[in-house]
């Protein structure tokens, strides 16, 4: 398989099955809904966009402090979850 982030060259399985257990050490949130209400929650509270409600309210379920975003000011505190943005 190829894609254009890596500039056209080839994935090796390898290095997915490396990338996969990686990703195996964080955290996992069940899309239930309960979350679904949170999110709702969390988007009806803020004023954001149902993708950052959908990012905040995962975090805050995983007991996250911070979560990353480009959308919400860098340091906002969200009821306890703070906004990073990772660019600055």
């Amino acid at each position: 398989m190829r894609s254009k982030a890596d500039g056209g060259k080839p994935f090796h399985l390898s290095g997915g099955r490396r990338i996969g257990r990686d990703f195996g050490d964080w955290p996992a949130v069940a899309d239930t809904l309960e979350l679904l209400l949170a999110v709702l929650d969390e988007q009806a509270r803020w004023g954001m966009a149902f993708c950052d409600s959908l990012i905040l309210a995962a975090a805050r379920a995983s007991g996250a402090s911070e979560f990353t975003t480009e959308d919400s000011s860098h340091g906002d505190n969200y009821g306890g979850v703070r906004a990073v943005n990772s660019f600055l």
